[in-house]
């Protein structure tokens, strides 16, 4: 249960605090920091750090770190989802738990105008350096500017943001920027999202630094988004926001503003932890196929083939296994057959379970009779050579209990 395994975190952190840095040590690095499609997909979760608990009409949602780091690890499971940005707390929780592993990691550097206080645009850095980023062996920092013209702590946060650029970029790690035009209103800052202010915060925020070689931008979606987006050469995540009674209509907005060239991705949080519907997968799941459609492979997805061509899935996350002990593959024959192989016993992952099941999965070892009469026959998915396809066989018609993390392999020539 995910409770056991938080309370392992909870004693490694009382007993053994030196135990974060070696895990950060020996944590398996993402390949690169794009996936394999030439996109980006994060999940934030820094919005704590600074004071801000509220998700949707919950005032305290982000207040529960059991449901939190739940939550995340559900979505940094899930097929394309390629990392997260949080600070330093909750980025340590999700490496004791696993889940940082194979995935890009930002660090959030300043928290320190924390929201709804006199001194919010005096965002000091709060969290991660450079050389802490380095370090633990993440692959950038995120900084916020708000950039505000009539108060003077615009400019501290200006110049503390392009030494962080300075400093990442002398690294090799990159630098995520959210910039915006601030204004108060009533004693309480305000974003200004006019195709006009996002197009200056924009400039100024790709200005910063010695060198923008490694600079991205974090923005939102507002009108008129190619004209904004025209702004600058440099890479851009769209940002998720708040969370919505009507999640279409935000899904409508990143549906456009992805096509745009420089825009590579998005970086969400509270719109896919917290979902009106509360199904964190599901919410996930809409956003990655909204970026990906026509993109090719992602990571999380079986894109390669073992030496016997068989299609190996990689199970990502911070679920635990069970021991199958002699499972058996299905393999799809050229002519439509299905065929039985007995598998070496192995920990096999609760990746891509729906919720409902995960306390149905059968907790003794499996048999290793061969299935002789499918209640609903195989279609013949492929020919010989057409190794790409996948085929996924499920079970109950209504799909509130589908399982779709099966391997199904051809057999080899």
């Amino acid at each position: 249960m995910f409770a056991d395994r938080l309370a392992d975190v909870i004693e490694t952190r009382a007993r053994r605090p030196e135990m974060v840095a070696e895990t950060a040590a020996r944590r398996p690095r993402a390949p690169s920091f794009l996936g394999p499609a030439g996109t980006l997909v994060l999940i934030a979760a820094d919005h704590p750090a600074r004071g801000t608990l509220r998700a949707g009409r919950l005032m305290t949602a982000m207040a529960d770190r059991t449901s939190l780091l739940e939550r995340l690890c559900v979505a940094l499971a899930r097929p394309g989802v390629d990392g997260v940005l949080g600070s330093a707390d909750v980025l340590e929780d999700l490496l004791l738990l696993g889940a940082l592993d194979g995935k890009v990691v930002l660090g959030s550097m300043n928290r320190g105008g924390l929201a709804d206080t006199v001194f919010e645009i005096d965002d000091r850095f709060t969290g991660y350096d450079a050389a802490a980023v380095a370090r633990m062996g993440f692959d950038g920092g995120k900084m916020l500017l708000r950039i505000d013209a009539e108060d003077p702590a615009t400019a501290a946060t200006l110049q503390a943001c392009a030494h962080a650029v300075s400093d990442l970029a002398g690294r090799r790690l990159f630098a995520m920027i959210e910039p915006f035009i601030s204004h108060r209103v009533d004693g309480r800052i305000r974003n200004d999202l006019s195709p006009e202010a996002m197009m200056r915060a924009i400039a100024v925020a790709s200005g910063l630094g010695t060198t923008s070689a490694y600079t991205w931008l974090k923005v939102p979606v507002v009108p008129d988004m190619e004209r904004v987006m025209a702004a600058s050469t440099l890479p851009a995540l769209l940002l998720g926001g708040e969370v919505t009674d009507d999640p279409e209509s935000a899904y409508a907005g990143w549906r456009k503003a992805l096509r745009l060239p420089n825009v590579k991705g998005l970086v969400a949080g509270r719109s896919l932890l917290y979902p009106a519907d509360d199904d964190v997968a599901a919410a996930v799941d809409t956003a990655v196929s909204l970026l990906l459609a026509g993109r090719g492979p992602v990571r999380g997805q079986p894109d390669a083939e073992t030496g016997d061509g068989q299609l190996q899935q990689h199970l990502a996350g911070c679920h635990q296994g069970l021991d199958l002990g002699r499972a058996q593959l299905f393999q799809l024959g050229q002519d439509g057959g299905v065929g039985v192989r007995t598998l070496a016993a192995r920990v096999a992952q609760r990746d891509r379970v729906g919720p409902h099941l995960l306390p149905r999965l059968a907790q003794e070892a499996l048999g290793a009779e061969p299935v002789e009469r499918p209640q609903q026959p195989v279609q013949h998915g492929a020919r010989a050579g057409e190794r790409s396809q996948r085929i996924v066989l499920r079970g109950d018609p209504g799909g509130e209990h589908g399982v779709d993390g099966l391997v199904v392999g051809f057999p080899a020539a």
